[in-house]
């Protein structure tokens, strides 16, 4: 296989009746044409500016999947350090310890 073109490995497996497919590129995946004919990308908000997005894989029938935007790097901090468990003045220390 090692001095054939993926194209002749193709040909040949094809040509054996052996199951085979390409692997894409990440590049080729973005741009399949089924993602566009099923409405798969969306646009969320960054702190950087908006990007596209891909919806998750999976999708329940007539309800559209959550894609908040996307937070910037510890925005969250001190809700999820709440929801852990720490109270402010443990949160306090963290911020003044450069841990947060």
């Amino acid at each position: 296989l090692q001095s054939l073109t993926s194209e002749q490995v193709l040909a040949r497996l094809d040509e054996a009746q052996i199951a085979n497919a390409r692997l894409n590129s990440p590049q080729e995946f973005w741009n399949h044409p089924q993602l566009a004919a099923r409405n798969r990308k969306r646009t969320v908000d960054t702190p950087s500016g908006p990007i596209e997005a891909l919806l998750p894989p999976i999708q329940l029938a007539g309800m559209e999947a959550r894609m908040d935007a996307i937070p910037d790097v510890g925005e969250q901090s001190h809700d999820i350090l709440i929801e852990l468990g720490y109270d402010e003045k443990a949160i306090a220390a963290m911020k003044a310890g450069g841990a947060i």
